[in-house]
């Protein structure tokens, strides 16, 4: 019975002339909390940027948390503190490199907004790839977004990687420290590094991380873009993650942090994350262009 009213519940969230009235009522908080908490969303829907963007997205599952967000509150409903920053960025950029890219969120918000940028998205998980796949072909992306499914490291080899039980989990990782009694599966995936892949001549202009832990292993496969491209990072970052590596990489390196804050860029001493994991995100700037890439960020 239980799965019959499931079924039934998901089948009129995927009817776009019942869900649409609810989600404008959300945007305009006039929907409660509790009924948007017992509403599955829809396997397939749009997402507006703004009154004349907007792109489709499918779903990495039930419990994919991303969708929730941008379901009922539209494309910066996710993240807002960082997904603006990104969304910003992308317009005057040529080049912007999506590692750990799950369902292809971000890829899909910079293909929309800049219709001449190119991107690159890096998935390891051989469950989520179908699913970034599956946005990027739906929204007629082919051209100019080139996916790999593999991990970004320090190494061109093999490694192991966690998978959670939930394909919509987020928390896939090549730090099995990470995992922390999560149901899943480990399996091998190719690791490959930025550098092998990105000659001095090729741009890279803008990369966002989100590798559950081994962002310092993505920086140091990459020693030869910081040091000769100079790109604007923004790296999500982990309470128990290798925040001093990280910290030392940026110093190596002449690079700014900057804490990802809902008022804006909050230039940091260090790395240092939020204890209520809530604002996760750093974006890391170099010396000599931190005010101009400031001042595109002005709201």
């Amino acid at each position: 019975m239980i799965h019959l009213i499931r079924r039934w519940r998901q089948a009129i969230m995927d009817y776009p002339l019942v869900s649409g009235p609810l989600r404008f009522c959300s945007l305009k908080g006039v929907f409660p909390q509790y009924l948007r908490l017992h509403l599955p969303v829809a396997h397939r829907f749009v997402v507006k940027i703004d009154r004349n963007r907007s792109f489709i997205y499918h779903r990495a599952g039930q419990l994919d948390s991303l969708a929730y967000r941008i379901f009922w509150w539209q494309a910066f409903g996710f993240e807002p503190e960082t997904s603006w920053v990104i969304a910003r960025l992308t317009q005057t950029r040529s080049t912007f490199l999506d590692i750990g890219g799950f369902t292809g969120f971000y890829t899909t918000v910079a293909l929309t907004l800049n219709p001449t940028i190119r991107t690159w998205t890096f998935e390891p998980s051989p469950r989520l790839f179908p699913v970034l796949t599956r946005n990027i072909q739906e929204n007629g992306f082919e051209d100019r977004a080139v996916l790999i499914n593999r991990a970004v490291c320090d190494t061109q080899s093999t490694a192991s990687l966690f998978m959670p039980r939930d394909v919509a989990s987020s928390m896939s990782t090549l730090s099995l420290d990470e995992v922390d009694g999560e149901q899943g599966e480990i399996v091998e995936v190719e690791t490959m590094r930025l550098d092998d892949m990105f000659p001095l001549e090729h741009p890279v202009e803008l990369i966002k991380v989100d590798v559950e832990g081994c962002e310092d292993l993505v920086m140091r496969g990459a020693r030869a873009i910081l040091q000769n491209q100079r790109p604007v990072w923004i790296i999500e970052t982990q309470m128990d993650g290798p925040n001093d590596e990280l910290n030392g990489i940026i110093t190596e390196h002449s690079y700014r942090p900057y804490h990802l804050l809902p008022e804006g860029p909050v230039l940091s001493n260090a790395i240092i994350p939020d204890p209520s994991r809530r604002y996760l995100n750093y974006l890391l700037l170099p010396e000599e262009s931190a005010g101009q890439v400031l001042s595109e960020l002005i709201r």
